[in-house]
């Protein structure tokens, strides 16, 4: 169902990967990938608060996604919650303290 759902993300089929995405959540309501994922419709379409909130569930099932944490970064830079970004990236670089991409954005939040 997640591949399902980012297959139609990358056709630019958005409400077909939310809708797979949200049906993910009910039949595997542990699984954190898809909360993470939604997450990034939500950030394309500038609706920061669903964003935030997938992405807080996402963590809540998964403290050491580190993915999750840098996309939160970004919802948090965008709302100018410089402080909240970099303790997200701080938060995936405790989980991968090798992350390059994590790194990087520590060094532009700097």
């Amino acid at each position: 169902m997640n591949i399902d759902g980012f297959n139609s993300l990358a056709t630019g089929n958005i409400a077909a990967a939310e809708k797979t995405w949200k049906e993910a959540f009910a039949k595997y309501p542990n699984f954190e990938w898809p909360y993470s994922n939604l997450s990034i419709v939500y950030i394309r379409q500038n609706q920061w608060s669903e964003a935030e909130s997938c992405l807080n569930k996402a963590i809540e099932i998964n403290p050491f996604y580190t993915n999750a944490f840098l996309r939160l970064a970004v919802v948090k830079k965008t709302k100018s919650d410089i402080s909240g970004a970099k303790s997200c990236v701080l938060q995936a670089l405790k989980a991968d303290p090798d992350d390059p991409q994590a790194k990087a954005f520590l060094q532009e939040l700097q």
